[in-house]
């Protein structure tokens, strides 16, 4: 195998594919990309965690075909240490390869390339298109809800809901709720569970940029197709709650505040607290102003207010800071309207104008209440 191709390319190239090399795996080929030189002029690396794996195609002078798998770390590393230029690898015949550009040259052992596991076949599966800026707005807008516990099982993944021309996305962890609502023209029906992992690190190599999204399902993995990149994953098994049964139907209180103003104060309030120190904040509502104060065990306290319309009589919640700080970074918009009817029921955040996404944030138990 000999093949040559811009340090840069392969950089960003090793780059996105290092997402599904394991940190810790049993098998020591998985800590390695699967790169092929095909004669057509491709070069295609692949990565595989038994779990996710994702594969690039990029262009190149390929001299001599073949396939080798090799450490991804070293490579990356090594990638990332060259000069600009054209980077040449040369399989030798001592199960080695020299990667060599300008006046660098490396000389590394590999394994074979049989030994690297199968990727799950997603030949012949239902495919559909979503474009790239509606599908990273709707993850980047709720997966900071999904659970990152394993004992929540189905909650560790994300619902994509797809019915009557909308497109639902849905996250929770019992604490927080996420649900973002995109108008989408299909005649298909059907909903899965992707692992938020997977979503995560779909959004952080996906371009937000025009363009669709090419998605495939069978019945036990998914597979995004995008640029010159292709992630296949396995989906979360079981049946995901009936969301709609916890949608609030009706409000006491509504009141709109600007959501970086609010976002600034929480933050400064957020201070006083740490993973030793606990404490909720505290949302009061009087006299056309929310205070916002914090009241810590050792003493500490903090209070801030902002001016609102806000319309009956005095009320009190206690919300823990973290999660609310997440909904307001979520909710991408100048103004947002905070919902409340009872202490004991949970905050819901919707924009000023339309039904785009919707927020829930279960409240905290005040001393006294």
């Amino acid at each position: 195998m000999i093949f040559s191709c811009d340090r840069s390319v392969l950089y960003e190239t090793f780059g996105i594919v290092s997402r599904s090399i394991p940190a810790k795996n049993a098998l020591p080929v998985l800590s390695c990309f699967l790169i092929q030189a095909e004669p057509i002029g491709n070069i295609v690396v692949t990565g595989f965690d038994m779990d996710l794996g994702i594969t690039t195609t990029i262009e190149g002078e390929v001299s001599v075909s073949g396939k080798i798998a090799v450490d991804a770390k070293m490579i990356l590393d090594i990638m990332r240490s060259m000069e600009p230029g054209t980077v040449t690898f040369t399989e030798n015949d001592n199960k080695t390869v020299t990667v060599s550009g300008g006046s660098s040259e490396y000389i590394l052992p590999y394994m074979d390339a049989d030994t690297f596991p199968e990727r799950p076949t997603v030949e012949g599966c239902d495919y559909f298109n979503i474009d790239q800026k509606v599908l990273h707005s709707v993850i980047r807008q709720t997966i900071f809800a999904v659970s990152q516990s394993d004992v929540k099982g189905i909650y560790t993944g994300a619902y994509f809901n797809i019915h009557d021309g909308l497109l639902e996305v849905v996250c929770t962890d019992s604490f927080r709720f996420a649900m973002r609502t995109e108008k989408y023209e299909c005649d298909k029906t059907c909903s899965f569970l992707v692992q938020g992992r997977v979503l995560n690190e779909l959004i952080k190599i996906m371009k937000n940029d025009d363009g669709n999204v090419r998605i495939g399902l069978t019945s036990r993995h998914i597979v995004f197709e995008f640029d010159n990149s292709r992630m296949v994953s396995r989906l979360v098994d079981g049946t995901y709650m009936n969301y709609s049964q916890i949608l609030p139907k009706g409000f006491k209180y509504s009141v709109p505040v600007k959501t970086a103003e609010l976002k600034k104060v929480v933050e400064r309030a957020s201070v006083l607290i740490s993973e030793k120190v606990k404490a909720p904040v505290r949302i009061s509502l009087e006299n056309n102003k929310i205070f916002i104060t914090c009241r810590t065990a050792d003493g500490h306290s903090f209070d801030d207010e902002i001016d609102a319309d806000i319309c009956g009589s005095p009320f009190e919640i206690g919300v823990n800071n973290r999660n609310l700080l997440n909904i307001l970074s979520a909710c991408e918009c100048e103004e947002v309207v905070m919902n409340f009817n009872t202490p004991l029921s949970s905050v819901c955040f919707l924009p000023k104008e339309g039904n785009s996404f919707l927020f829930l944030l279960a409240p905290m138990r005040l001393n006294g209440k």
